[in-house]
């Protein structure tokens, strides 16, 4: 529904506001152009970090609903969040929200604090990557718990300053 919502290429329904939902939408998912990022940019990016978990959780179910070899054997086992198309939810969100901070610092030339707000993304980018390769069996336990306790040490002392 809220798709239809806000592709509804009629001029009802809020129109101009969800025109302006839509160029905010693609301006940071297809950034083109020089442009500054504003505070409706960053409200975007922080909703998408929000929205990491249902994301993955959509995938495992689109992939569960319409995994027949899942329903034949009633087994989640193809479907989890070692899924290349779970990884891609998770890591564009993080994607987005660091190059607003680069761009923000850019503009501004303000290294404190969109550097290290930056910083806070790239933690939640490797986190989420190794805990895929740990997932997948490609790295061991130890990497995947320090990457962990790192990056939400950071990531916790970043919001609470």
């Amino acid at each position: 529904m809220v798709v239809v919502f806000l592709l509804w290429p009629f001029r009802q329904l809020f129109y101009t506001f969800r025109k302006a939902i839509m160029a905010t939408i693609v301006k940071n998912i297809i950034p083109i152009g020089k442009k500054a990022v504003r505070f409706k940019d960053f409200i975007f990016g922080d909703i998408l970090t929000s929205m990491v978990r249902p994301f993955t959780s959509l995938t495992i179910t689109i992939c569960l609903m319409s995994c027949n070899l899942c329903k034949m054997n009633n087994n989640r086992y193809y479907c989890n969040r070692n899924d290349n198309w779970a990884l891609v939810l998770t890591l564009m969100p993080y994607i987005i929200r660091f190059f607003q901070c680069i761009n923000r610092w850019y503009y501004t030339k303000m290294a404190w604090p969109n550097a290290f707000n930056a910083l806070k993304y790239i933690g939640g980018l490797t986190n989420a990557y190794v805990g895929w390769l740990y997932n997948n069996k490609i790295l061991g336990v130890v990497p995947y718990v320090l990457t962990g306790i790192i990056t939400i040490s950071y990531q916790l002392y970043w919001d609470y300053y």
